[in-house]
């Protein structure tokens, strides 16, 4: 797959690999609203993200930016009462 433009930025970024419930992706480096870094990974909009740092597990809220390097570790969940 080759690099994609992000709309946001409007120029090309690499692309790394990261891993979604335990599955490598290839997706374009960058910082991310989480909505839309679900989207380029798959992730149901009715499910929620979070990041595995460790023994960690962030969960990620929608509106919130995150920033992909390469090698970061996602999981979708279904989420959990409340709103996001």
């Amino acid at each position: 797959m080759a690099a994609k433009e992000h709309e946001e930025h409007g120029h090309r970024e690499k692309e790394v690999e990261v891993f979604i419930n335990g599955h490598e992706k290839k997706i374009p480096a960058g910082t991310y609203k989480v909505r839309k870094l679900k989207e380029e990974l798959g992730v149901p909009e009715d499910q929620g993200l979070a990041e595995i740092r460790g023994k960690e597990t962030l969960p990620l809220k929608d509106d919130e930016e995150v920033k992909v390097h390469g090698g970061e570790k996602f999981v979708s969940h279904k989420r959990r009462g409340g709103s996001s």
